[in-house]
């Protein structure tokens, strides 16, 4: 039972990296890079874990300013309070961001490969029952 567990987290972890790569690939290759700032750091619903969320602000080529929470955590050394960042945004829907960084690109590698250690594990466990 655990190793089935393990299967669906797994499985659920490879969507998820799936759709972070794919919709930063999208913002890449159509999205606008502009210059944006951390305006401030909002904590996770878990205080233990010490992620923290940047409140990002930027202005759009439309001259609209944008100051939304980034849908990905950090720790509270990666992303200070008024560090410049770069932020590419969708032009149809610039609540819709990423911020440029190699750590980014890093993230769903992370997953991916978390993913697959998970499904092997559970693969294996359910073959040796």
């Amino acid at each position: 039972m655990e190793s089935i567990f393990i299967i669906i987290v797994g499985l659920a972890l490879a969507y998820f990296a799936f759709r972070l790569q794919f919709n930063a690939n999208k913002l890449r290759k159509k999205g606008i890079k502009t210059e944006g700032i951390i305006f401030d750091t909002v904590q996770s619903d878990n205080p233990d874990s010490g992620v923290i969320y940047p409140l990002v602000r930027f202005v759009t080529s439309k001259n609209e300013w944008i100051t939304e929470k980034y849908n990905v955590g950090t720790t509270y050394w990666m992303l200070k309070k008024g560090q410049k960042i770069t932020v590419i945004y969708n032009p149809e829907n610039p609540k819709e961001f990423i911020i440029k960084s190699a750590l980014n690109a890093l993230v769903p590698l992370f997953l991916t490969a978390l993913s697959i250690a998970m499904l092997a594990g559970g693969i294996y466990g359910l073959l040796h029952i």
